[in-house]
């Protein structure tokens, strides 16, 4: 089963038309979300939390609306799909 951000009805995000960026979040190959950052000074920390919450948010929905349940994962750190090595360090 994909989750997506459009499947997702209760988990309403972040204006499009006010976000500076959209962040695509990818925990697997079927659990992904957009994160829309309308604020530039927002911090690598303030990203982990806010993918943390709305990964919870999912976990919650899917596990609470279908009969398949899914085990919550420990999100320690992110990463760029890119491989952008000073980034990554910063996501870290």
């Amino acid at each position: 089963m994909e989750v997506t951000d459009q499947a997702l009805s209760p988990i309403k995000p972040f204006e499009g038309a006010k976000a500076a960026k959209t962040l695509r979040v990818r925990i697997d190959e079927t659990l992904e979300f957009s994160i829309y950052v309308g604020d530039p000074s927002l911090t690598c920390g303030w990203l982990l939390s806010e993918t943390t919450r709305r990964y919870a948010s999912f976990v919650h929905w899917i596990n609470h609306s279908n009969e398949k349940k899914i085990a919550k994962r420990l999100i320690t750190a992110l990463k760029t799909q890119g491989q952008s090595e000073g980034l990554d360090f910063w996501l870290t």
